[in-house]
């Protein structure tokens, strides 16, 4: 009896994750979609194993390691697996860059780079600095900020670092146009935080 279309798509999958898993330092995001793959089409079962089971025999990890994988798949996308291929970065930092990440490009002083091998020694620096950016401890917290709730002195941080972003930015900016935009966002800046601090004087009274 010759194997059905989906046998033989099983089969495949099963292939590429076993070699992925050999050449690869770590999962790949076509790794991950094969594991979803045959979780979902409960293959497994076919064989008479339990998800646990399948996932030590046929690739060598854990079930745990499997679904986790495919979490990450399913939160982060591909992009995370391709940056990962290019320099090592968790979920929790890649949450909090993701913002720059578009699809197989992130942005780099203001330009989008392909995340491709032979950017990666630009890629890695600019990720390590983002880093050393975002692990920075905050500036001491002012009288009136040291009594703030959570979420306010969250917000006190976050804005506290962009404008640093900022400034350094401005310091670095030579490009006619990012300087137009630059004006103008502070402009626009400054009269949004002067209507935000008249909306707060308001509620004093």
């Amino acid at each position: 009896m010759e194997p059905t279309t989906n046998q033989t798509d099983h089969a495949a999958c099963i292939g590429k994750v076993q070699v992925l898993g050999l050449i690869a330092k770590g999962c790949t995001a076509a790794q991950a979609a094969c594991l979803k793959q045959l979780r979902e089409s409960g293959y497994h079962k076919t064989l008479a194993l339990t998800w646990a089971q399948f996932c030590p025999q046929y690739f060598g990890i854990s079930r745990d390691t499997a679904d986790q994988q495919i979490r990450y798949l399913d939160e982060l996308g591909a992009a995370w697996f391709r940056l990962n291929e290019v320099v090592r970065i968790s979920p929790k930092t890649f949450r909090r860059i993701r913002s720059l990440i578009q699809g197989e490009s992130v942005e780099i002083d203001g330009e989008m780079v392909p995340i491709t091998p032979e950017n990666s020694a630009r890629i890695r620096d600019a990720v390590l600095k983002m880093r050393s950016e975002l692990s920075r401890p905050a500036p001491p917290a002012e009288p009136a900020a040291a009594y703030a709730s959570p979420e306010v002195a969250h917000l006190r941080f976050e804005i506290a670092r962009n404008l640093g972003n900022l400034a350094s930015m401005v310091q670095r900016t030579n490009m006619p146009k990012d300087v137009e935009v630059l004006t103008s966002l502070i402009d626009s800046s400054v009269k949004k935080l002067g209507e935000i601090r008249s909306l707060l004087g308001a509620q004093r009274h």
